[in-house]
Formats: structure tokens, sequence, C-alpha cells
């Protein structure tokens, strides 16, 4: 059996996932298809959303269409089973970055992480599907439909749950790379209240755990790097430095 993400809740048998190898064969399977198709990324959506209820439904399993498409100096395009720490790694290879920051979690894949509304860290920033310029979906009926930010119907694809399509494609929004100084520590949960936001308010990026039982915040907060922290960043070979 296929299990989804958090190993509790069974998708499928095994012989009910189609794994197409490009485009077109995810094409032909939709077109001929006779039950319902749910689309299957890293399996981290729950598991109603992703177990097939009927015999004869199909689970796709996207994992071979991934990858860099193409890449110029403001956009990238990833095929949609593109895991997103494989985005993240190719874009800062490139000197680039999303405008959005990551998700806590990075092995989503892209299509999945738009369409489940995966977000940055923090107030200020948007969700990761805020960055998507274009996307290509292959329809219920086997066709091609490509989305851009002029299309009547872009808002709903980009966070489509999967209900819409199949995503085959996205263009992503790509800017130069910024260096940032983080800060970690633990504080009282007592002022949470208002220190939640005073951190967003504060930093660009931000996230907070809180444990109540032990009244305490972990905080992660981080803010563009200054002329000085950045010269120290090259001076380390861009490799990351750790102060108290």
């Amino acid at each position: 059996k296929v299990w989804n993400w958090a190993q509790n809740a069974t998708l499928a048998v095994k012989n009910a996932v189609s794994i197409p190898e490009n485009e077109k064969e995810l094409q032909q399977l939709i077109a001929t298809s006779t039950g319902k198709i749910r689309i299957m990324g890293s399996r981290m959506s729950p598991g109603r959303m992703l177990a097939l209820a009927n015999k004869g439904d199909t689970l796709v399993d996207m994992s071979r269409l991934r990858g860099l498409i193409s890449l110029d100096e403001h956009s990238a395009t990833f095929a949609g089973g593109t895991l997103m720490h494989e985005v993240y790694e190719v874009l800062t290879a490139e000197g680039k970055m999303l405008p959005s920051s990551p998700g806590v979690i990075a092995s989503q894949t892209l299509a999945g992480a738009l369409a489940t509304g995966t977000h940055g860290q923090g107030l200020q920033q948007s969700s990761i599907a805020d960055e998507a310029l274009s996307i290509r979906m292959v329809l219920a009926d086997g066709t091609v439909a490509d989305f851009d930010r002029q299309h009547p119907k872009f808002h709903a694809v980009q966070l489509g749950l999967g209900s819409l399509g199949v995503v085959t494609q996205v263009t992503l929004r790509a800017t130069p790379s910024l260096i940032y100084t983080c800060y970690k520590n633990a504080v009282s949960g007592d002022t949470l209240e208002q220190d939640i936001y005073d951190w967003n308010q504060n930093y660009a990026l931000s996230k907070a755990w809180w444990f109540p039982n032990e009244n305490q915040v972990h905080v992660w907060a981080a803010r563009e790097a200054n002329s000085e922290e950045v010269a120290q960043y090259h001076a380390n070979n861009s490799e990351l430095i750790k102060q108290e």
C-alpha cells in the first residue's frame, strides 16, 4: 500500500498508482481514465485529500516530471513535480532567490506547495504561489492550458488544491539573492501577544514556536545583512558565520 507522508493514512494500493514519464503520457492517462484521478506530490496533504475512494480510481505520482526547464534574468520555469529544496538549490547556484521566503519544510513539490498555499515566514511574506508568473496545466479532458497573470482564472489556478487539473510547469519570479542575519533565542511566553507583532514589524522574516506548558517561545528572526556583515560573509567564502 501507499501511505501519506505522516504515515497515518493509506492512500491506495500500489497497482492503482500511475507514474507518467512526461507531459504527453500524463495527457493520455487523464484523457483515457474512466475513474477519478488524484494527484500525489510528496504526499504531505491530509490522507482524505489523496486517498482513492473507488476501484478504478487512479493516484498519479508526479515524481518523474521534475527539474529546471528554463531560466532567464527575471524568472525560472520548473516542472511541477520538482521538490522545493531543488528549486532553492538551483536558484541559489544562479545567485537568485524567490521574493517569498521558503516555508519551514522544503520537501513539497512545487505544484503541491502552490496548490496548498504554502507560505513564507512572517507577516511580511506572501505565499509561494504569489511568485508564480504562469502555470501550465493538463485539464480533465487531457488538453493543456497555460495561465498567466492576465488570465481571468489565474488566481483560481494558483491555489487550486489539485481540483482544476494537473500542474506540469510553473514559471516563478526570481530576484537577486540577498544575505540575511538571523537570530535564534528563547523568551518568556508572557508577552507573546505583543511580541509576535514586534517580531514581524522589526524583521523581514520571522517564525516562533510556542510551548505553553513551559511558558516559553522559541524565536527565529532575520533581517537583511548590513554592509559589514555582508563583507564578513564573503570573507568567510560565503559560508554561514555563527556568532554568540
